[in-house]
């Protein structure tokens, strides 16, 4: 079968919800993130205060503008981690809108491509020889979502938060509709009064999508744990559930490989599916990889 190109760029349009600045928020770790723009340009960052500025920004352009400021130094090893914060971002994202989540695979085995001709890294560029990397990202979390519909990897300890956080989303609803209830009594003026209309998207479309997506995880869920691969590890190459260290070009660094719910750079945690652990995934302690124009080594592999 043969299947069209599709082209996207701005966040309007039938299109749009492929776009970084497209009005799609989520969670992540108890904070919410109004697109995957202000998600990764934040992410450029360890300073905690920048990162709430970003996060707060009223529009993802302005987002894109602070992150874009030289005069704010990036943190360490960016260049080696910005594909892996932008499928995270973008996995998040598609992971907490089923429309979308739909939308993008109808799209089935089509090519999708950033149609910009101001960038080549992540979109087609001029002369659309670009790298496409934003469109490749969105094609890569296309394949995981077909592929968390039959089994989804996490550690027995990310399971049972997982498993908690379900049962407590009906809490979640009950104590927003208290809040709204709250609410309206302090303004009846609906129509204007924005704390209602934001506590009812939350509990009419927020929380039942977090419902919808904490069930999938779980009923698809392959623990890590009981994997014969994990309990046969011998330290000999790496696997899903093994703590790697890296050679980033002279700098040490250590991350766990564990699920695509689990990834968190900032904590050493990386997801198995994206791109540095699909990249070292089966290597061996001393191979060295190429990876986004840099060198890793695996100088060491150690179990979960």
């Amino acid at each position: 079968m043969i299947y069209m190109t599709i082209y996207f760029y701005k966040e309007f349009g039938p299109l749009g919800y492929l776009a970084s600045y497209s009005n799609h928020g989520f969670y992540k770790n108890g904070k919410y993130w109004a697109t995957v723009e202000h998600f990764y340009q934040a992410h450029k960052f360890l300073n905690t205060e920048l990162r709430d500025i970003i996060r707060h920004a009223s529009t993802p352009k302005e987002a894109s503008k602070i992150g874009r400021d030289k005069d704010n130094p990036l943190r360490r090893h960016w260049e080696y981690l910005k594909l892996d914060i932008m499928f995270e971002a973008v996995y998040r994202k598609f992971m907490s809108h089923s429309d979308i989540r739909n939308l993008l695979l109808f799209t089935n085995n089509a090519e999708i491509i950033e149609e910009t001709t101001k960038e080549n890294y992540w979109g087609c560029g001029l002369l659309y020889d670009g790298k496409n990397m934003f469109g490749k990202i969105l094609m890569s979390v296309r394949d995981l979502m077909r592929r968390i519909e039959k089994m989804y990897f996490i550690s027995k300890k990310g399971y049972e938060i997982k498993y908690n956080e379900f049962l407590n989303v009906d809490n979640e609803i009950i104590e927003t509709n208290r809040e709204m209830g709250e609410s309206a009594k302090r303004d009846n003026d609906l129509r204007e009064n924005q704390e209602f209309m934001q506590l009812r998207v939350k509990a009419m479309y927020e929380l039942p999508q977090k419902k919808e997506r904490l069930r999938l995880c779980c009923e698809n869920a392959i623990i890590i744990e009981d994997m014969d691969e994990f309990k046969n590890f011998d330290g000999s190459k790496v696997i899903i559930g093994s703590t790697v260290k890296l050679d980033f070009e002279g700098d040490i660094c250590e991350y766990t490989i564990l699920g695509s719910e689990e990834g968190d750079i900032d904590n050493g945690i990386l997801s198995c599916e994206a791109p540095i652990a699909q990249s070292i995934l089966g290597k061996r302690k001393g191979e060295e990889i190429e990876f986004n124009g840099c060198k890793i080594v695996i100088k060491e592999i150690m179990k979960l």
